[in-house]
Parts: structure tokens; C-alpha cells; sequence
């Protein structure tokens, strides 16, 4: 099983160079991290973290959500009105 496999890698890593778990989980974090970022772009903001239940790392990004204005909705019925009103059929 693929967990087990990524559980006894660390353990064993720790154990071979004597680093501590916490120290791999983090660099291991880290690594994920930065991947991500050059794939999705340094711009969002993302966080790795190390399940260790699972012996994955989950990659989370964290969002704003807000909700539209109406003066944002109004705008873009303004727009495509104009548009609309632009084209010959």
C-alpha cells in the first residue's frame, strides 16, 4: 500500500540520517509547495501539509469569495447591452 510505502520511506530516512519526522514532513511540505506554485503561479496562496494518517501531502488554496455589487452587475449589462446593440444580425 502506497501509504505505508511513503510512512516507512520517512521513518526510515529518519532514522538512517537522524532527522527528525517533523523536519522531513516539513521539507517534504516544502517541496510540494513549490511545485505548486511553479504550476499554478507564485501569485495564489497556497499551503501544503503532510497527513501523516493518510502519508500524503494535501495542497490547499485559499480564497476570497466575495459578492458581486450591484453596480458590478449593472456594469456588465450596460456592456453587453452596448455590445448587443453594436452588432449587425
Amino acid at each position: 500500500m502506497q501509504v505505508d510505502n511513503l510512512n516507512m520511506v520517512i521513518d526510515q530516512i529518519s532514522k538512517d540520517k537522524s532527522i527528525d519526522r517533523k523536519v522531513l514532513h516539513e521539507a517534504l511540505e516544502q517541496a510540494i509547495l513549490t511545485a505548486a506554485k511553479k504550476v499554478f503561479g507564485y501569485d495564489r496562496e497556497l499551503e501544503a501539509v503532510f497527513n501523516e494518517e493518510l502519508g500524503q501531502v494535501e495542497l490547499f488554496q485559499y480564497m476570497v469569495v466575495v459578492e458581486e455589487t450591484f453596480f458590478e452587475i449593472f456594469s456588465q449589462i450596460v456592456i453587453f447591452s452596448q455590445f448587443y446593440e453594436s452588432q449587425s444580425f
